[in-house]
């Protein structure tokens, strides 16, 4: 991520096979020897164009490793490389050719290129032979054309004959399957990208040109290099632990397939040019492939009496997205967060019938229920869940459970309760998290098993416990239950194209069993595994996965095909989704309505029924960027579902417009019933809902009368304080991109890696074009020097209120199986257009920049984005989130044992984390022992410049011992607590002696006091960031 002075320059794009041409004739060439070892290329050049042809042919011919230019090769990319169908061509012609006349070609060629490398001064010290044209690209001030240096995606070769290609053909989405696989695992998913794996039956050549491409009806879709065992994807889990892990396969050539390939229908063909020029090619047509599915995971939370201001961030959502995804065996999720859902009061039940209370002091002091259990699930999410699939007025029944009838998406509800002590504290206080299709409510931390877990039971998964793999009927192929065996297939994530282990990792490795065998992962109905520092989520075993993929194309589905919503149910046969009606669905909780709109920005309207008018009321609407809406139960229409006999309770919903509707609620007379209602109902927000009335009528429905009704409540609509977050998608080429959130500076080759952050998109052509939202700052170019960098002024306020100005710098990154290649944000060159490639927007905070920032606290100041164009059409948005801290650093001198200030807490104990994970420790650890904590901090030697690592023994002073910087023990010790550091023994024998190092500005290292026991576990008592010296003796 170093910074470059970036230059704007035009581009001449090529026009196909006779631009090409144009190019091999008119243009001076270079070629560029090299033995194979890096830095050992050798350029020689400039030469005439005429020799352009006889450059290739040697090259192909003899296979020498040459590489034709029309720049000098410090400057860019082959020339041919732009050009896919002459490398092909050429080397077809070659190869053929040197069948009949090889020595002949080869001593013709050699000579006339000695001959003309000796006419233009290659091989002598003239220094002349450079063109007028080759001097002016040389030239900053110049126009450029860098159109040589983008590499074209590769084609199919002409087949001038062909043999058949032997080998075992593999692919990974979530399980890695082979053709025909007999064991439990999803089947391959239409429309979502595949890991191709190739093991031939006989090792080929790693410098094989061995290709896959895609035909449609005959029509070719694309191609691409396929990469060398060497270049297999690698393991997840290897980041885990510094011990090698063994590749999934040390023979297998793989591709990632683009998900608008993975199509019905489709043929892949894989192959290569053999030396007698005859095409060696597998086909493999795509057929039977399972359903495209979309998933909907919308998440709502709810603050309880709570102040507006109160911050309901929990975990990232884009993030959960792109590890919940990578367990799913659908095509595609969509994750929809709602405004935050803030009440003031709350409708409860209690023994005289519900009652309406404004604080939980109230709650407790009416009711006997101390869990708040019946508010997260039934008069939240359920509710939620029912609105989200025209269900919510057809029951009202509050102490009803759920099971929708569609495998379309869940519901995931959470939240918090401001309680009598003015603590905000986890609304789900009850010993359990809960769910089944359609709805899970969680307790507040979403990444780690518990989601999955619930998540599992929404698409019908059962607990995978001792004993139910022989009851299900599959124990031969899972003795051990729930846990992941050597013979499963091995697990993928597609977000981050990498294989997953079986086995469980440690920071030691594999983990290992009394017997010395590898330990299998859990499934997630099995107990699971923990979060771990790159995913949040295990994987579902292949059997599991394979059952939620059955019941998502077995069951009804909300969605809108060619722009009409509806409800959908995928045929096989047909490999189609089939519209049926609403009256199909079996739902004994209530009959469904029929779609009227999806995907659109929704208002849900949940309201509560009571024996008490006071406590009949809607309550505030929450607010959606997607939902869908469905018909409403007009009181008129005799031929509504039996769910309303009896009705006399509707709405009266008022628009923009000045036009109305009337919604019927499926509940009767309340007056002698103590229980509570419930109703929800979503709205269309583009009709701009203004006002809705809740009325009682005299007369049950079928008779009833809308105009003999008591007005009972009434909720003006107003303007939402709070905008929903736009829906995130991960799938059909989206990752989830988000807002950029900037939360530390960095130094390039120190800790920019692992501070910057990116929002991608699997789309390989064409160019996407980035620009400042509000439209200023620079223009969209072609050109620009790679590794440049876009600088971008964002402001900001320090500690609330102070203004200031933070420099940002960000970049378009391209990247595939081609290669990688950053350039400034608004550079939109195609460089690379395999049709692997991911196209990334990266930003950070450059240390070097912003180094004369004040200590404080820092946020935007206001709202900054980066607008993304594709074919000219807006296609993302990202906006730019700053919130960081410039600490007031500590001296600490490592010469000597160094002690930081003191801590109190009155009541608990006191533990101390590392903000920073690569670091050291961010979780805690109960009593532990008086060893050191082992911590690895970035330094630069004060000399050179250079960046290092110091390893660290860290301590926790209490009570005059010393224990694990992170333990924390009894909390009537009364003990002041500190930190310890020291310059660990092992580990630091690459230091210089007599080098003094430091810590780098943009990485001091920073610890965090915790209390450990309540009230206010875990509650950060004070932060101390420590700018480290260190001499080495």
């Amino acid at each position: 991520m170093s910074t470059y002075r970036s230059r704007v320059v035009a581009s001449r794009p090529l026009a196909g096979a006779g631009q090409c041409l144009w190019t091999l004739t008119r243009t001076p060439i270079w070629i560029w020897f090299w033995s194979g070892t890096p830095g050992s290329a050798a350029p020689i050049g400039p030469l005439p164009p005429r020799w352009a042809m006889v450059v290739a042919a040697l090259r192909w011919v003899r296979h020498w490793p040459l590489s034709v230019r029309r720049r000098p090769p410090w400057v860019g990319s082959g020339l041919l490389r732009r050009c896919p169908e002459w490398s092909g061509r050429l080397g077809t012609v070659g190869r053929t050719i040197a069948v009949q006349a090889r020595s002949f070609l080869f001593l013709l060629g050699l000579a006339l290129l000695w001959s003309s490398c000796v006419a233009n001064g290659a091989l002598t010290d003239d220094d002349d032979a450079v063109d007028d044209d080759d001097a002016a690209d040389d030239d900053d001030s110049a126009t450029s054309d860098c159109s040589e240096d983008w590499l074209a995606p590769a084609s199919w070769f002409s087949e001038s004959g062909t043999a058949p290609l032997a080998g075992v053909l593999e692919f990974a989405q979530t399980h890695v399957v082979g053709r025909d696989d007999p064991r439990y695992a999803p089947s391959l998913i239409a429309e979502r990208e595949a890991l191709l794996l190739f093991t031939p039956n006989s090792v080929l050549e790693p410098g094989l040109d061995l290709r896959v491409a895609a035909f449609e009806d005959g029509a070719s879709l694309g191609a691409l290099r396929m990469l060398a065992p060497d270049a297999l994807p690698p393991v997840l889990e290897q980041a885990l632990t510094s011990e090698s892990l063994a590749p999934y396969s040390a023979q297998a050539w793989s591709a990632f397939l683009p998900w608008h390939w993975m199509k019905q229908g489709v043929v892949l063909r894989l192959g290569y040019l053999d030396e007698e020029a005859q095409l060696q090619v597998l086909e493999h047509p795509l057929a039977d492939l399972a359903a495209p599915h979309t998933f909907t995971l919308s998440r709502t939370k709810l603050v309880l009496f709570g102040e507006p201001d109160f911050d309901t961030f929990t975990s990232p959502a884009g993030k959960l997205a792109r590890d919940f995804f990578s367990t799913l065996p659908f095509a595609e999720l969509r994750w929809v967060d709602s405004a935050p859902w803030r009440l003031s009061e709350l409708v409860v039940s209690t023994a005289q019938g519900p009652r309406r209370v404004s604080s939980e002091q109230q709650r407790l002091a009416v009711t006997d229920a101390e869990h708040r259990w019946g508010i997260l699930k039934h008069q939240l999410t359920l509710r939620s869940s029912m609105a989200n699939t025209g269900r919510g007025l057809s029951n009202t029944v509050a102490s009803s459970g759920d099971s929708s009838p569609y495998s379309s998406g869940s519901m995931v509800g959470l939240g918090w309760v401001r309680d009598q002590d003015d603590r905000y504290v986890d609304l789900n206080n009850s010993p359990h998290a809960a769910g089944w299709t359609g709805w899970s409510s969680l307790w507040l931390e979403e990444c780690g098993n518990v989601f999955v877990h619930e998540l599992g039971h929404s698409m019908t998964m059962l607990h995978f416990t001792e004993g139910t793999a022989l009851e299900w009927g599959i124990d031969s192929e899972y003795p051990s239950d729930g846990t992941h065996l050597i013979g499963h297939p091995w697990g993928y994530d597609s977000t981050r194209r990498q294989f997953r282990t079986w086995y469980r990792v440690t920071g030691d490795g594999p983990a290992i069993d009394d017997q010395g065998h590898p330990l299998g992962k859990r499934d997630p109905m099995n107990g699971g595994e923990a979060a771990n520092a790159v995913t949040c989520f295990p994987q579902y075993t292949g059997y599991h996965a394979w059952k939620a993929q059955d019941w998502a194309q077995n069951s009804a589905t909300i969605q809108g095909l060619d722009g009409q919503p509806g409800i959908y149910r995928w045929d096989q046969d047909s490999g189609t989704y089939l519209q049926e009606s609403a009256a199909l669905q079996d739902d004994s909780e209530g009959s469904a309505l029929e779609p009227v709109a999806h995907d659109v920005p929704v208002l849900t309207l949940i309201g509560t029924l009571s024996n008490d008018d006071d406590a009949c009321q809607t309550y505030p609407p929450m607010r959606w960027s997607n939902g869908n809406v469905f018909e409403l139960p007009d009181p008129a229409d005799l031929s509504l579902p039996d769910d309303f006999e009896g009705a006399r309770w509707f709405l009266e919903v008022s628009y923009a417009d000045g036009s109305t509707e009337l919604a019927l609620i499926a509940s009767g007379d309340r007056s002698a019933d103590t229980s509570m209602g419930l109703f929800s109902v979503n709205l269309d927000a583009g009709r701009g809902p203004s006002q809705v009335d809740l009325y009682r009528a005299e007369a049950a429905w079928p008779g009833l009368d809308p105009t003999a009704a008591t007005l009972v409540h009434s909720r003006v609509i107003e303007a939402g304080t709070e905008a929903p977050p736009p829906m995130l998608r991960v799938g059909r080429g989206q990752l989830a991109a988000e807002a950029l959130r900037l939360s530390a500076r960095c130094s390039p080759g120190i800790d920019c890696e692992g501070r910057a952050v990116e929002s991608s998109w699997r789309v390989a052509a064409p160019a996407l074009q980035f620009s400042e939202a509000d439209g200023s700052g620079s223009s969209p170019a072609l050109c620009l020097e790679q590794g440049g960098v876009y600088p971008l002024d964002v402001p900001v306020l320090r500690d609330g209120s102070a203004e200031a100005v933070l420099r940002v710098h960000l970049q378009r990154v391209i990247e595939g199986s081609d290669g990688s290649i950053a350039v400034p944000m608004n550079d939109y060159s195609p460089w690379l257009a395999a049709p692997d490639s991911e196209q990334r927007l990266r930003a950070w905070i450059p240390y070097a920049e912003n180094a004369a920032l004040a200590s404080g606290s820092y946020r935007s100041a206001a709202a900054v984005a980066v607008q993304g164009l594709l074919a000219g059409e807006p296609f993302s948005r990202s906006e730019l989130e700053v919130e960081f801290v410039v600490h007031d650093l500590i001296s600490a001198d490592l010469n000597s044992s160094f002690e930081g200030p003191a801590v109190n807490a009155a009541d608990s104990s006191i533990y101390f984390l590392v903000e920073e994970a690569s670091m050291g420790p961010r979780d805690r650890i109960w009593w532990g022992n008086s060893d050191a904590t082992p911590l690895r901090v970035p330094v630069v030697n004060e000399a050179d410049g250079q960046a290092t690592t110091l390893v660290l023994d860290a301590w926790k002073s209490a009570c005059d011992s010393l224990w694990n910087l992170n333990s924390g023990q009894s909390a009537d010790w009364g003990c002041a607590a500190s930190v310890v550091l020291a310059v660990a023994e092992q580990g630091n024998d690459h230091l210089q002696p007599g080098a003094s190092y430091r810590s780098p500005g943009s990485s001091p290292l920073v610890t965090t006091a915790h209390r450990w026991h309540a009230p206010d576990a875990r509650l950060v008592l004070d932060t101390f960031a420590f700018e480290l010296f260190y001499t080495v003796p």
